[in-house]
């Protein structure tokens, strides 16, 4: 585990360092860095010990609970036109596509190259693997991910500047947004 900190540390200091690379250099050590967390952080979320946590990402990165540090946001904005995305596939450097099989093929992809295990599962289904669980929707152009806490209750991100809130699933109201899968993530 001090393996992991000591690499996790020195990626986060190359991203503070950064002035001279490209916007595909930082995106692979950002990518890197990511990967170094999953493997040192906790396993299950905690609503109130992450609550300001994730507050860079969208929905994506609360419910895998990835962060975005403002280093990486202030390096990668000032070489690039337009703000980082977090989208689906994104970890796995797949394009984003609408299509919803493509989704969740880039969600899978993504929690593979975080070495994240998944199973189906479903929102009221216990959790058998000592995981947590992600549920996704999908509208026609655009996702949504709600994840469930420690204590069994779910909660989301509404976009990059939303705040986080409790929610119950079944009473979840995003417009055109339909309940496409449920999984449980087991770090």
């Amino acid at each position: 585990m001090i393996k992991e900190y000591i690499k996790l540390i020195g990626l986060y200091n190359a991203m503070a360092n950064s002035a001279y690379m490209s916007k595909l250099d930082l995106l692979k050590l950002y990518r890197d860095f990511v990967k170094e967390y999953i493997k040192v952080s906790k396993k299950i979320p905690d609503f109130y010990k992450d609550k300001h946590f994730y507050l860079n990402g969208n929905c994506y990165c609360y419910a895998l609970m990835i962060p975005t540090p403002d280093i990486f946001n202030d390096s990668y904005n000032s070489k690039s036109k337009f703000a980082f995305s977090h989208d689906v596939g994104f970890l796995a450097g797949n394009e984003y596509s609408n299509d919803v099989g493509d989704c969740i093929t880039n969600l899978k992809d993504d929690l593979e190259f975080l070495d994240i295990s998944y199973y189906d599962s479903d929102i009221d289904e216990e959790t058998k693997h000592n995981g947590y669980k992600i549920a996704f929707y999908k509208s026609p152009d655009d996702f949504h991910f709600l994840r469930e806490n420690k204590d069994g209750t779910w909660s989301h991100k509404l976009g990059y500047d939303g705040k986080i809130v409790r929610v119950i699933p079944d009473d979840i109201i995003l417009g055109n947004y339909k309940y496409v899968k449920t999984l449980e993530l087991v770090k």
